[in-house]
């Protein structure tokens, strides 16, 4: 093998690795690969605060509810 065909080996190699490494990354379509995936974990994880997030406010809010009827009498 000559020089030349030597560098085009090694440059279509090169290429291939990069293909692949973009279709990982980004997918075929952009709705597959790693940003899809770490798009939908992203929505997952908010979805997961906010039930977090709600679920932590309701007992300081029925302790203050119930502490305003017990101050109003009305418990």
């Amino acid at each position: 093998m000559n020089e030349h065909e030597e560098i085009f080996t090694r440059l279509r190699e090169i290429e291939k690795r990069l293909t692949v490494l973009e279709v990982t990354l980004w997918g075929q379509t952009g709705e597959n690969g790693l940003r899809s995936d770490i798009r939908d974990l992203k929505g997952k994880m908010d979805m997961l605060l906010k039930f977090f997030w709600v679920t932590t406010a309701i007992p300081p809010l029925v302790v203050a509810v119930l502490g305003v009827l017990r101050f109003l009498g009305k418990l």
